[in-house]
């Protein structure tokens, strides 16, 4: 998309120009010295003038070498002044001169005046070479040999200003001269001219020997810092266009999010609202063309159907600069409305501050749960039917219930009763097989009145009110198994108890589940030498924390353990364990109702062992 090609999108805040700052200081040090401070004022800041090396002197270590120079030039004007014979007049004038120089040049150094002791010092000297000439030949004196060396120099230290006046001086002096010689000749070197053309030799090799060190000192020192800024400029053009390539990279996966998104993105300019780019997944969903969105505002569009919700919109976006999740409801190019959710960010697109939008079209999700509050609505009526259905069925069944411990146990306790009296007053007058019959009614009668209240029981565990709080299930287990030991014959019994074991549930039902369970592990381990049981808490194989009442009894064949908790269902025949059946469906229905399970492992003749567990938040 053009907007984005043209200017990447960054956050809030202005990136550092890395480049401009290496291509200045770079530029700068190629147009004057690298250590130089720039002022408005100093001429030799303009671009193209060389920094006066006079200015580098005041660095202490430079300025060292310029006392040391002074302290020289004292020395030998002091010399040249007091033992110079009186024949060298033009050399002793010279030798004062310099003398005076010297002092007034180190006065300047004790007060920091740099500058101005150097341009004492070049001037000097000058003035110096050209007394010699005029007094020893003019044209013809070997002083005018150091005066070009020395104006070279002067460029170099102050710059070229005093050069060009120290050229212009030195180019009038022989014009000076000749017009001197046509009025009267110059005074002819004297007998020490030998002597002083040596003399001017030696300080016209001297200035061209320091003249050279200080120029390959100063270019060496420009060669080796304009290698250093190279190998910076290089290694900062590197990094630049890494950052670049790194930000070319990151435009184009924008690009690719922004057009392959299905979600619906616009963006547009803070100032005026008009968008700059829509990705196709806003085009899908509201039906404007990108032709149409472009340039275009969202009023204008007439996606935002209220122009007070899109003012509201707006405000809360400039106050806190993003917006997540905000419900809106947005209309599409035909007029349908959508619900939706949208979330915004203000960036810098280029030099503008722009909005980036996030659409999320949840109409669909706003219909599913109009409908799933339809089906809630007749769930909860088909609930309340069958929950009014259910009680009907529960009052049907404490109906049955009663119409079966009042209705039924009469004509049970009559023929029990009368099978009773009958056999008191006439089992004489009956043979064996008489009496054998009379003992099976009997029999048969108090079996199915022991029926009889087993079904009242497990109706009475479905249909009681649970009432819930903390149990303490090793002290139920240590009662029940106290009672068991009263109820019967005694035998041999080792007990383990653990301590602790509580829960959360109804004291009643947890009652009836103990018992059941301890009831059984004691009829089943009757037969034993010594009857083992074992009440705990314990983790199963698949870490559940479970209870467990285990023993050493007969146990029974896993093959059948799926009968185990049915109602009437027994795996042992009447005539070796008695029982009805109901127990274990008892102890089911209890577990289930306090949301726990329940299950049993064992093998003939090895004991078992049956675990259950309740739930905290049955």
């Amino acid at each position: 998309m053009p907007i984005i090609q043209a200017a990447p999108i960054r956050p809030t805040g202005r990136p550092s120009p890395i480049m401009p700052k290496v291509y200045n200081k770079y530029m700068a040090y190629m147009l004057r010295d690298k250590d130089s401070t720039p002022t408005a004022a100093a001429p030799e800041d303009r671009p193209g003038a060389m920094l006066p090396f006079a200015d580098k002197l005041a660095d202490k270590r430079w300025l060292e070498i310029l006392r040391l120079a002074v302290y020289l030039l004292l020395a030998g004007g002091l010399a040249g002044a007091v033992l110079l014979p009186e024949v060298y007049r033009a050399e002793r004038l010279a030798a004062l001169l310099l003398l005076a120089v010297a002092v007034v040049a180190l006065i300047l150094l004790r007060r920091d005046a740099v500058r101005p002791a150097v341009s004492v010092l070049a001037w000097g000297l000058w003035l110096a070479l050209a007394t010699l000439a005029a007094a020893d030949g003019g044209l013809r004196s070997p002083a005018l040999i150091g005066i070009p060396v020395l104006v070279t120099m002067m460029g170099l230290m102050l710059g070229p200003m005093p050069a060009f006046s120290a050229a212009a001086a030195t180019a009038a002096l022989p014009a000076l001269f000749s017009l001197t010689e046509r009025d009267r000749p110059m005074p002819s070197a004297g007998p020490a001219s030998s002597l002083s053309l040596w003399l001017c030799l030696v300080l016209a090799l001297a200035l061209g020997a320091l003249l050279s060190y200080f120029v390959t000192r100063r270019f060496a020192e420009r060669y080796r810092e304009s290698q250093r800024l190279g190998r910076e400029l290089a290694a900062r053009i590197d990094e630049v266009s890494a950052r670049v390539s790194e930000k070319r990279r990151s435009e184009e996966k924008f690009a690719r999010v922004f057009h392959a998104s299905p979600v619906a993105i616009l963006i547009s300019r803070l100032d005026d609202g008009r968008h700059l780019d829509v990705n196709g997944a806003f085009r899908q969903q509201f039906g404007w063309s990108r032709s149409e969105a472009l340039g275009a505002t969202a009023l204008d569009l007439g996606l935002w159907p209220d122009a007070a919700a899109h003012a509201g919109w707006l405000e809360t976006l400039r106050r806190a600069g993003k917006v997540r999740d905000y419900p809106a409801v947005l209309r599409t190019r035909s007029g349908e409305p959508r619900q939706v959710l949208a979330a915004a960010e203000i960036l810098e697109l280029g030099e503008a501050k722009c909005v980036i939008t996030l659409i999320h079209d949840i109409t669909a999700l706003h219909q599913a749960i109009a409908e799933i509050r339809v089906l809630n609505a007749a769930l909860e009526e088909r609930v309340r039917q069958r929950t009014a259905e259910l009680t009907e069925a529960n009052k049907e069944l404490e109906s049955f219930a009663y119409s079966v411990s009042h209705d039924l146990r009469a004509p049970l306790r009559g023929i029990d009763g009368y099978a009773h009296l009958l056999f008191d007053e006439y089992a004489g007058r009956l043979d064996d097989q008489g009496r054998e019959y009379l003992a099976r009614i009997r029999h048969a009668a108090q079996r199915m009145g022991t029926l009889i209240d087993d079904l009242l029981d497990l109706s009475r565990v479905s249909r009681h009110e649970m009432r819930r709080e903390e149990v303490d299930l090793s002290r139920i287990a240590a009662e029940a198994i106290d009672d068991l030991k009263k109820s019967g014959s005694p035998r041999n019994a080792e007990i383990h108890v653990e301590d602790g074991c509580t829960a959360h549930g109804d004291p009643m039902l947890l009652r009836l589940v103990l018992e059941n369970l301890l009831g059984n592990a004691w009829k089943y381990t009757g037969r034993n030498a010594t009857t083992v049981i074992r009440f705990g808490n314990r983790r199963n194989v698949a870490g559940e924390a479970a209870f467990y009442v285990s023993d050493n009894g007969v146990g029974f064949d896993m093959a059948y353990v799926d009968k185990l908790f049915l109602p009437f269902h027994r795996l042992h025949k009447t005539e070796d364990f008695a029982g009805t059946g109901v127990g274990l469906a008892s102890v089911a229905r209890v577990v289930r109702r306090h949301r726990g399970r329940v299950w049993a492992e064992s093998a003939p003749g090895q004991g078992a062992t049956f675990y259950f567990t309740l739930s905290p938040q049955a």
